[in-house]
């Protein structure tokens, strides 16, 4: 049924469109959070763990976006020790994020998220081991120091958007050459773009895609009220 305005209604002060407006707004959240309900029942670490996911997009969710986060970093919420201090340790990064958003990110930043979502892990800086993500190996550590360093460069020319390329195009190709430090400046036009890099370049032994997702929306203007990257590297896990 059609919202319908009630009878003998003051629409002189505008009322009527606000309310119009905020039903719509409701509806609007509603679609989705059903949305993002279904898309993360594709996504194994809540099957695994048969948690529910707690995010409700565009509602200025915080805590439900970094608790959501943790989970798809297979991290178990329920359990202190595992999930729960990460999901604390992710919020204490955001707040860090927030308190500086007026500015461009710079390495340093970059340095602070990773210690605060990963203290122990991060506690020394960037990595300095090869790791791998499912079955795909990440850039060598002898580069990422100077990769880091000219994605960081590149930061605040980046605009809101979504990515160029996916992570089988050109973008990444270049990520495992050299040549990446002086094509950034072509590859890297977009917000989603420089996610997309940052993940590639992976700088940390741990916490890479929490300190990735705050970035994104630090870039993005959006701590405030958080967004999800598409699911770029497939698997259901953004």
């Amino acid at each position: 049924m059609d919202w319908q305005v009630p009878s003998g209604f003051d629409v002189r002060h505008g009322r009527q469109v606000n309310l119009i407006e905020e039903v719509g707004v409701m509806t609007d959240k509603a679609t989705m959070r059903s949305d993002y309900i279904k898309a993360m029942k594709g996504c194994r670490q809540f099957q695994y763990f048969g948690i529910e996911p707690k995010w409700h997009p565009g509602d200025n969710d915080i805590t439900g976006f970094c608790h959501d986060e943790v989970v798809r970093q297979f991290h178990d919420t329920r359990i202190w020790e595992d999930g729960g201090v990460r999901t604390q340790d992710m919020l204490n990064a955001w707040s860090y994020a927030e308190s500086n958003a007026r500015r461009t990110p710079t390495l340093d930043d970059v340095l602070e998220l990773g210690r605060r979502v990963e203290p122990d892990m991060n506690a020394e800086g960037l990595r300095t081991v090869w790791v791998s993500v499912g079955n795909k190996l990440k850039i060598g550590p002898y580069y990422v120091p100077s990769m880091l360093d000219r994605l960081m460069a590149v930061a605040g020319n980046v605009m809101p958007g979504a990515s160029t390329g996916t992570v089988d195009g050109p973008l990444v190709d270049v990520l495992f050459v050299e040549g990446f430090r002086t094509q950034v400046l072509d590859l890297v036009r977009t917000v989603d773009d420089w996610y997309v890099a940052y993940e590639w370049i992976h700088p940390f032994g741990d916490g890479n895609g929490r300190t990735g997702k705050i970035l994104h929306n630090w870039l993005n203007g959006t701590l405030d009220d958080p967004v999800l990257v598409p699911d770029y590297f497939g698997g259901g896990n953004p």
